[in-house]
């Protein structure tokens, strides 16, 4: 399993996608974002449009640790982007649901709902990449919702980074491995 981390418009995608390809042209996309504006509607178009028409793609966020278990076994290679989409609708959920939880509980919950969703990308036959991005690297956020999310991302990716066989981080379109 290989995790891609990097920051906003790094490259990462471009480089996952390029490693699919590479396995060959089985490959099963789960897309987690969601359009919740113009910017992420386009950014959405331009990701389906780069992507290999034989690939099979999934979209969503809940419960992607079952479509690993039925269908990842018929791929050459499965791409989860993004991670950082599959936290931030995560977190919304989990806020919505208890608006006052702290941030040790908020990311319990993102990482009970990681777990499963590893276990199976660590069971499939499929070569599984995760694209995440790297927020740990910007200014300090201005608000404490956007403060939350940054603590809780770093947290998720320090524990798919110590999940994952192979971490590369795409700097300015350039892949540096890091383990």
């Amino acid at each position: 399993m290989t995790l891609i981390t990097g920051g906003v418009r790094s490259g990462k995608s471009r480089y996952a996608e390029g490693l699919c390809r590479e396995r060959g042209d089985k490959t099963l996309y789960l897309a987690t974002g969601t359009g919740y504006d113009s910017l992420m509607q386009e950014k959405i178009r331009r990701s389906q449009k780069n992507r290999s028409m034989a690939w099979v793609t999934r979209e969503g966020y809940v419960n992607l640790e079952q479509v690993i278990k039925a269908e990842g076994n018929r791929y050459d290679s499965i791409l989860l982007d993004s991670v950082t989409s599959w936290v931030a609708d995560h977190m919304k959920l989990i806020i919505a649901d208890d608006p006052g939880i702290s941030l040790r509980d908020l990311e319990k919950r993102l990482l009970s709902l990681l777990s499963p969703l590893l276990d199976a990308a660590i069971r499939t036959s499929a070569e599984v990449f995760l694209v995440t991005n790297e927020v740990g690297f910007s200014f300090d956020p201005a608000t404490e919702r956007m403060r939350r999310f940054v603590e809780a991302m770093g947290r998720v990716n320090q524990h798919l980074a110590a999940a994952c066989n192979r971490v590369v981080f795409v700097w300015a379109g350039l892949p540096v491995q890091l383990k």
